[in-house]
């Protein structure tokens, strides 16, 4: 598996700090599981939605800083512009 460096976990909202909410959308769920577990640990709370019928549920009633989308998901392709 790659290793990917993450550079920020806390971004200011207002006058404090939040910690940011991502969302991965991955049918493979070793891969789910091991990016879920790897970002926890650097900070950030993550959502986990393994169809992209899923990812594209939680994205409209949760607010994600960002998205992890496997794109071979096909049918599902406009989660990635859900804002």
């Amino acid at each position: 598996m790659q290793k990917y460096k993450i550079i920020f976990v806390l971004q200011k909202k207002g006058m404090g700090l939040y910690t940011m909410r991502l969302l991965i959308i991955e049918d493979d769920k070793p891969l789910s599981y091991e990016l879920k577990e790897g970002l926890e640990r650097k900070g950030f709370a993550v959502d986990v939605a393994n169809t992209g019928n899923e990812g594209e549920e939680k994205a409209f009633v949760t607010d994600y800083e960002a998205m992890l989308l496997n794109l071979n998901l096909g049918a599902h392709r406009r989660a990635a512009s859900v804002h």
